[in-house]
């Protein structure tokens, strides 16, 4: 949901409210992570922060000549970055077969998790994760990140909106890369928004600072921020500072924006930028980012 005045964007709670109410949205006491298996874990949302990524299965996947499936990213590989508005207008499944096959990694946020998202990732076998921020429906939605390669740690997290009460969810999964020796750290997030302040939005941030303390290797941080004010973009910047990430600046005439603030942003380290572009679609109020990166032959600089 967006806007062009705070008015309209704080009036937009009672709305949020209702749907608790009626019971369209429903929030589950744990976090859940849902897989591409079937799988569901659910997470305790006790502690404040999960340095410690859960490993999968015995640490690594399965090798290549079992499955099928290459066990890790290569030199070289691109990610899409895209909020999809939950699939709500028509030509999103388009769009996403349009641009999910450039994509190792794909990390979206507001996905809705329908029996059609489920089959267009499975015709090309990705392997994702997703972080259910609430059911609405009883169809879970939140963020998720599906790649071509089986991921070998996962973390989750979600933050709850002070104003419409909804929560936000923070996916960690990480990626064996090149020869296998290396660990790329993938941070997918759907940042707090409806705040009179930037005191929830920087503690979401802190907590995504925290895990990336924990990582030695590259890194790329994707999603959409919702900074649409100097004040949260400076508090963004201000979190990963310390982990020496770079920002991708976009054409931001490609971008949707509000304020006239780009609200979505791919920020990385330890990785060479080779290509950028962000794709002007109809099907979302958010444009899908893509950007190829290259591993550093002599790992982190």
């Amino acid at each position: 949901m967006r806007s062009t005045t705070s008015g309209i964007t704080f009036r937009l709670a009672p709305a949020a409210a209702l749907l608790l109410v009626t019971g369209c949205v429903s929030v589950p006491e744990d976090l859940a992570v849902r897989s591409e298996s079937g799988e569901s874990r659910a997470l305790s949302m006790t502690s404040p922060g999960c340095p410690d990524r859960d490993s999968e299965g015995s640490g690594r996947p399965e090798s290549t000549a079992s499955t099928g499936r290459p066990d890790s990213l290569g030199e070289q590989f691109t990610l899409i970055n895209w909020n999809m508005l939950k699939g709500r207008r028509g030509g999103w499944a388009d769009d996403l077969v349009t641009h999910r096959g450039d994509g190792d990694l794909i990390v979206l946020q507001e996905a809705y998790l329908t029996d059609e998202l489920r089959e267009l990732l499975g015709r090309d076998n990705y392997r994702w994760k997703l972080a259910t921020a609430f059911r609405l429906k009883e169809v879970d939605a939140g963020v998720m990140t599906a790649s071509k390669v089986a991921p070998s740690g996962t973390c989750a997290q979600r933050s709850r909106e002070p104003i419409l009460k909804l929560p936000k969810s923070m996916l960690i999964t990480e990626y064996r890369v090149g020869d296998g020796s290396r660990t790329l750290l993938v941070a997918n997030i759907h940042s707090i928004n409806f705040s009179l302040g930037t005191t929830a939005f920087s503690e979401q941030l802190r907590q995504l600072a925290r895990n990336l303390s924990t990582h030695r290797g590259p890194v790329v941080v994707s999603g959409d921020f919702n900074t649409w004010s100097k004040a949260r973009q400076r508090a963004l910047d201000a979190a990963l500072a310390d982990a020496a990430l770079f920002r991708i600046v976009f054409d931001q005439d490609k971008l949707k924006t509000v304020f006239g603030k780009p609200l979505d942003h791919v920020y990385y380290r330890d990785l060479d930028l080779m290509e950028f572009k962000a794709i002007p679609v109809a099907s979302s109020d958010h444009n899908p980012m893509r950007v190829t990166f290259r591993l550093h032959p002599a790992g982190p600089q």
